[in-house]
């Protein structure tokens, strides 16, 4: 059951790596189009 936790634990930790990365680049673009727009 440990080796189950620990790869739950790491899933979870590349889950939200992943969502904190496409958040950046998301922002990042919005910006761009926002920018051009002024």
């Amino acid at each position: 059951m440990e080796g189950v936790l620990q790869l739950i634990d790491y899933y979870q930790i590349f889950l939200i790596t992943m969502t904190g990365i496409t958040l950046f680049f998301y922002i990042q673009h919005v910006g761009k189009l926002t920018k051009r727009n002024k």
